[in-house]
């Protein structure tokens, strides 16, 4: 996996957010492409109070959605 400027935004911005450290890194490598990562991070800049299951939530609609492709 090559590290990414967007893939560093995203490591930034996961800190803002309830999940343990194992969690932030089992976000980061499931989403593969800016794309993906890209489409999280608009998630969370929408809802900023997300819970931690609430942000697996919408990792699991966006891989489900982007693997459709």
């Amino acid at each position: 996996m090559q590290k990414t400027e967007i893939g560093d935004y995203l490591i930034v911005g996961l800190q803002f957010f309830p999940l343990t450290e194992e969690e932030r890194a089992a976000i980061y490598i499931a989403l593969k492409t800016d794309e993906q990562k890209l489409m999280f991070m608009e998630y969370m800049e929408t809802h900023a109070k997300a819970t931690a299951q609430e942000l697996k939530n919408e990792l699991g609609r966006i891989l489900k959605m982007t693997l459709k492709k």
